[in-house]
């Protein structure tokens, strides 16, 4: 990875090139991967400026398929750009505008040396939002926005499509003493498919001064468009989008606590509840072959509890556990696509030798379908990060690390086996 940032006067930059290769470990699992990112900026004035970003990927991968239904000659390509021009303005202390505007371009390929010709999807948006915030006095700010989109999909499989969303929404967060935030919102969405929607959400948080303790509530909808992919998916293997999709709407709500234990300790818990109709999941219609498709009605609830722990700056520990029950209200079962439990912790130690010491572990165990063995695995990385000097005008950090350090064998998504141990290393510069 190459980087070099910058600043002359007003103007400021920095530009990032990577590139990633491998062979895979599965017979037709290799990668060929480069990324780049741009950002230039200028500063008008001293409350006014104007930001280009720019960011690319090209990749080429081979396509195994699962182990059930193996591939070894299928092929994808991607080539992902975006750009965007931001335009910020404060015009007082209490008062301030930002405008943004940005053009992606997507093109995925496929060709399996069985099938011809290639599959080929090509989509595009363009889009632009708009936000004012402004202090109406010391306890209460108010935010107003819009944001307008076109979707365009031209593919081979699916035909050519277009969509268009237009949508305001307006935030008012007021500020009741030093202990009490209560933010009021809602935002109105306009699809060109879907008509229109409104959706409201309130959030309250207070803070008990002496203890450090916060309570945390909030509620409100939403909505969801089905995406194009989800509406004229079509692939050799038989995976298929559903045009007749309906949009989602939900329902939210959380609470939660955040307790502080001196300045090294703390600790969080959350539940929450989502109430959805017409859930869009992928779900198999026939063997090893799935389908985008609504769940009439569906009922998702939850707790998630972390701490993290730093001593003297130098070592850091944190984890966070999740346990979600996923249920669908019109068969009465889980829902499969959604893991059950999720365990991450990690470990961070920063020495004096301008080193960097992480180590990562993941657990996750997933709803198991009638007659299916137990889906739960445990998976550890670790990495070693040192800052180097390269020259007077230039550093960089050498890095060294390993994935899967116990070699473990698990499948994140059901008959895709993931990669086994892996040992890597480079180098990182800065000019």
């Amino acid at each position: 990875m190459l980087r070099n940032s910058g600043r002359h006067g007003k103007l400021y930059y920095s530009l990032t090139a990577e590139r990633e290769t491998s062979d895979g470990f599965r017979t037709n699992s290799d990668l060929d991967q480069s990324i780049a990112s741009t950002k230039i900026g200028y500063e008008i004035a001293g409350d006014t400026s104007i930001e280009f970003t720019a960011h690319y990927i090209g990749k080429e991968v081979g396509v195994p398929g699962s182990t059930t239904w193996p591939s070894l000659s299928a092929r994808q390509w991607t080539r992902e750009a975006t750009t965007g021009l931001g335009y910020k303005k404060k015009f007082t202390k209490e008062l301030d505008l930002s405008l943004n505007t940005y053009y992606k371009r997507d093109i995925l390929a496929y060709k399996d040396a069985a099938a011809s010709p290639a599959d080929r999807h090509e989509s595009t948006t363009l889009g632009a939002d708009a936000q004012v915030n402004w202090l109406t006095n010391h306890w209460n700010m108010l935010s107003v926005g819009a944001e307008a989109r076109a979707d365009d999909v031209d593919s081979t499989d699916a035909g050519e499509h277009s969509a268009s969303l237009w949508a305001g929404y307006l935030q008012d967060e007021i500020s009741i003493g030093e202990s009490l935030i209560i933010i009021v919102g809602g935002r109105h969405d306009s699809h060109s498919e879907y008509g229109d929607k409104f959706s409201p959400r309130v959030s309250a948080r207070y803070l008990f001064t002496r203890t450090g303790t916060i309570i945390r509530q909030s509620a409100g909808e939403g909505f969801r468009a089905p995406t194009f992919n989800e509406l004229y998916w079509s692939d050799a293997w038989g995976n298929i989008g559903n045009p007749n999709l309906e949009p989602e709407t939900s329902i939210e709500y959380e609470a939660g606590i955040e307790q502080p234990v001196g300045k090294a300790f703390g600790f969080n818990l959350t539940g929450f509840e989502r109430q959805v109709k017409n859930l869009i999941d992928w779900q198999e219609y026939a063997p090893f072959q799935y389908m985008s498709v609504n769940i009439g009605r569906a009922n998702i609830t939850g707790i998630e509890a972390g701490f993290k722990l730093d001593v003297l700056n130098l070592l850091t520990w944190a984890m966070n556990y999740t346990y979600i029950n996923p249920v669908d209200e019109v068969t009465g079962e889980k829902i499969y696509t959604i893991p059950e439990m999720k365990l991450n912790t990690s470990l961070n130690l920063v020495l004096s030798t301008k080193t960097n010491v992480y180590l990562e572990g993941r657990m996750t165990k997933d709803y198991e379908e009638p007659g299916e063995d137990e889906r739960k695995y445990f998976v550890a990385d670790a990495k070693i990060t040192r800052s180097v000097s390269l020259s007077s005008s230039s550093s960089g950090d050498v890095f060294f690390g390993v994935k899967n350090i116990f070699d473990r064998s698990f499948e994140v998504v059901r008959g895709y086996p993931m990669a086994p141990r892996e040992i890597y290393g480079g180098l990182s510069a800065r000019f």
